[in-house]
């Protein structure tokens, strides 16, 4: 993965000049415009924010310009939509080679697209199978830096998904995560915190699913591509 870097501009004489272009409103929506193109099952959320929603998780590519206004750096995020929120969070993110992309660059924002691609633990388009992403996701977080947020979200899903074994199998791989690395907690009275934050078991399952659908018309998310997360026995 590349070091964090910003794209150039060359002029007529060969020498390269970095951009200065300010993002202004009607910049943002030619970039947004420009990265749907390459994403198209996902919609505009906001300028500069693609979106779609896929069972439980709201599934985003924030574009977020940075304090000088003349770069913004492409980040995937999911957001879980099982848990009441006011806004939609950057939840579990990837960078896209933790690069800077300037605001007239026309190429290297190509470069972020394939490696927001290659580097997803979740589809951007199309339907998505409940186990694959589990599986997904079970790999990422031996790489992640966000494990504990990780694990939560995996627990909420093991709810929604409202199947016995596959919540015992979720459940067995996040307490025995939990269990062996208190590191990620700092101490154990900030991990008994966190884990008084998970769900009651199966028992909350008609409760996480109508939070669900509460989530998505507060977070005005129905008008986005819709896609299903599919549970099967």
């Amino acid at each position: 993965m590349r070091g964090r870097q910003t794209s150039s501009v060359t002029n007529g004489c060969g020498d390269k000049r970095m951009s200065t272009k300010i993002i202004t409103t009607s910049l943002k929506k030619e970039i947004t415009t420009k990265w749907s193109i390459h994403f198209p099952g996902m919609g505009i959320y906001k300028p500069m924010w693609l979106m779609n929603v896929c069972g439980p998780l709201a599934v985003g590519i924030a574009l977020l310009v940075k304090s000088d206004k003349t770069v913004y750096e492409p980040m995937m995020h999911i957001h879980n939509l099982c848990v009441p929120d006011e806004n939609v969070s950057l939840n579990i993110p990837v960078e896209s080679g933790l690069i800077y992309i300037k605001s007239d660059d026309d190429e290297e924002y190509i470069n972020a697209i394939q490696d927001l691609k290659r580097d997803t633990y979740i589809p951007f388009n199309g339907d998505v199978d409940f186990d694959e992403l589990i599986e997904s996701l079970m790999k990422h977080y031996q790489v992640t830096l966000y494990k504990a947020n990780l694990l939560k979200i995996m627990l909420y899903l093991a709810v929604w998904s409202g199947s016995r074994s596959k919540y015992e199998n979720i459940k067995k791989f996040v307490d025995l995560q939990i269990a062996d690395n208190l590191g990620i907690f700092g101490d154990i009275s900030v991990r008994n915190s966190f884990i008084s934050t998970f769900p009651n078991g199966l028992d909350d399952t008609e409760k996480v699913r109508e939070t669900v659908k509460q989530q998505k018309q507060l977070l005005r998310l129905l008008d986005l591509p819709q896609r299903e997360l599919n549970v099967t026995e």
